[in-house]
């Protein structure tokens, strides 16, 4: 498996790197030293020898990948501290932070679900949430 992202390319070079002895292991990381110690020399070589021309910068969540307008939408609320009107829902600024935090403590079917759902019922469902105090 080749690596998925430039970032995780680099993460491999200095891992192999460390492997091999051309970057001393004090001058790294403790996490990139643990890798080296715990890794195959195969997988490592594997993962580095990726070629990044193709490979994003990062991993973004797929999910919220999907969900991308909403997302930016409540986002951009909360950074600007100003209102949204997303999917003809007028958003203020304390129910955008709520729908993210609810969003990012979620998972899998259950985010894809509520990322799915209607702005209006996003809401509902936050609210819900945060009165049971299950956030």
């Amino acid at each position: 498996m080749p690596s998925a992202s430039k970032a995780q390319q680099k993460l491999f070079g200095l891992v192999r790197g460390v492997q091999t002895g051309k970057i001393p292991a004090a001058s790294v990381s403790p996490m990139i030293r643990h890798l080296a110690s715990k890794m195959k020399k195969d997988s490592v070589k594997h993962y580095a020898s990726t070629k990044r021309a193709r490979l994003p910068d990062k991993l973004r969540n797929q999910i919220e990948e999907d969900y991308d307008p909403v997302i930016n939408q409540l986002r951009h609320a909360v950074e600007h501290n100003e209102p949204a009107k997303i999917e003809g829902t007028h958003v203020d600024t304390f129910t955008a932070r709520l729908l993210l935090h609810v969003a990012s403590s979620l998972r899998g079917d259950n985010k894809e679900k509520f990322l799915g759902a209607p702005v209006q019922k996003m809401v509902a469902i936050a609210y819900k949430l945060a009165v049971s105090k299950d956030l």
